[in-house]
């Protein structure tokens, strides 16, 4: 099954299993094989025509059906987990049951430790996760994905940053033409900081797979938080050419263009998504927040009637996004974002007590020590009025090398067009570290240019 880590490997394991159960319809493998495919193609890509809530909906009568043939397979309970660890349905903690029943029965198989150890991740459970990863490790120390799994232990719980690139140098010496691990190792080489060579692993498997999803988007992420949205539009239109309706890739054009300030497409982008796909999770969330941009116009033209209702609106969308997903389910750091946006909110709103309640709870929630979520707590303390713990934060953030403002200028830090982060700008020192941040991104462009060329658009292409 390792080949359904690849865009093309997946689509072509789905026409097999599909040939599979034709043969012979009672094979609960085949069945359990055909959802793990599918739900592999939310991540690399769906196959032309096929949104990736279809491919959800098939993955999960597939993987059902494995269950009812043969509910002891341990394969056809990988295939239930994986659906719900998808992210896109239900709840990652939903996984659990049918991942440890999986583990029961086929304890020593390396790639589904660390897909449990992920799913795990996702919810909080760093230190289960950790273990989960060290177990892959342990059992198969020659597997290049339970070697990477290892670098992320190394990196996630030991912050021994030699130590993670070890692991990954000895992933891609085992492995260097498996695509995925290429993947995987740009994202690790990511975390240490080391951006060109981060970019370089993308590159190399964007290049050897023209139609490869998983790799354009993670090069357009990376521009998008060094600041060049042209080139980081120039890659994710590639990944929209691929799979125009992939969820990923939906997200991704969201987050693109709420970067570039395109607000009027993003609202327009965001119902469109909701409208068609009433189910998904990524996309309702995504719709909670369609009118930022008619917030933002309106505030500029001081029509606080008009703003003030549509951020109620967010609001009220947001608190029962959380009464849904939220306190009542295992930790997942995502909701830290959804208490920071609402907490956000209600400081807008002119209500201080939930304002500080839900910041405090977005503070409690968010148990990651990763780069992206320390900037969030930034913006939590600095909301809080804490100045001292944001520059604190921000300086931390700097000095290991993140130079992200995406976040930061997301949520209003920079312009502070509602005066709630207390005019945090005019403090020397915060503005000196933004300043400084601005300068690092402009350095890594400018010698990505030279030392990677083939990263960004040449005339031609956009002029096309």
């Amino acid at each position: 099954m390792a080949s359904i880590y690849e865009r093309e490997g997946t689509i072509e394991a789905i026409e097999k299993f599909r040939e599979a159960i034709a043969l012979d319809p009672g094979f609960a493998d085949a069945w359990a094989g055909l959802s793990l495919a599918l739900v592999g193609t939310t991540i690399t890509g769906t196959s032309a025509g096929t949104t990736s809530a279809e491919a959800l909906a098939e993955a999960n009568e597939a993987a059902q059906m494995a269950v009812k043939l043969n509910p002891e397979s341990w394969y056809a309970n990988y295939a239930v987990g994986g659906y719900f660890g998808s992210g896109m349905v239900g709840g990652y903690a939903d996984a659990n049951p049918y991942f440890e029943k999986a583990l029961a029965l086929n304890p020593n198989d390396g790639d589904l430790l660390v897909i449990h150890g992920s799913n795990l991740s996702s919810q909080g459970r760093s230190a289960e996760a950790f273990a989960a990863w060290e177990r892959s490790y342990a059992r198969n120390p020659l597997s290049a994905v339970s070697l990477l799994a290892r670098a992320g232990v190394a990196y996630g719980r030991d912050r021994d940053k030699a130590a993670t690139r070890d692991y990954v140098e000895r992933a891609l010496r085992l492995a260097p033409g498996r695509l995925f691990v290429r993947w995987w190792a740009g994202e690790l080489y990511d975390g240490l900081g080391d951006r060109d060579e981060a970019l370089r692993q993308f590159l190399f498997v964007a290049q050897e797979n023209e139609r490869d999803v998983r790799s354009r988007l993670s090069i357009s992420n990376r521009f998008r938080f060094l600041g060049d949205h042209e080139t980081a539009s120039y890659w994710l239109d590639q990944a929209e050419a691929f799979a125009p309706t992939n969820s990923q890739v939906l997200m991704h054009r969201t987050w693109n263009l709420l970067a570039r300030r395109e607000f009027g497409l993003h609202h327009e982008h965001v119902a469109k998504w909701a409208e068609r796909e009433p189910e998904n999770r990524t996309a309702a969330s995504f719709a909670i927040g369609r009118n930022w941009g008619t917030v933002v116009d309106t505030l500029a033209r001081e029509d606080a009637q008009i703003w003030r209702g549509l951020i109620q609106e967010q609001l009220t969308g947001t608190l029962a996004w959380l009464k849904e997903f939220g306190d009542d389910r295992p930790v997942n750091p995502w909701n830290s974002w959804w208490f920071l946006r609402a907490g956000l909110d209600a400081k807008r709103l002119d209500d201080p007590e939930l304002s500080a309640e839900l910041l405090n709870k977005a503070i409690a929630f968010q148990h990651e020590e990763a780069n992206p979520a320390r900037e969030q707590m930034l913006i939590c303390h600095a909301a809080l009025g804490d100045h001292d713990r944001a520059i604190e934060l921000l300086a931390e953030l700097v000095a290991d090398g993140y130079t992200s403002l995406f976040w930061i200028d997301y949520t209003g830090m920079l312009r502070d067009e509602f005066g709630i982060f207390g005019n945090i700008m005019s403090n020397v020192r915060f503005s000196r570290l933004i300043d400084q941040m601005r300068t690092s991104n402009e350095a890594t462009l400018a010698a990505l240019r030279k030392s990677q060329p083939d990263l960004f658009p040449r005339v031609s292409d956009t002029a096309l």
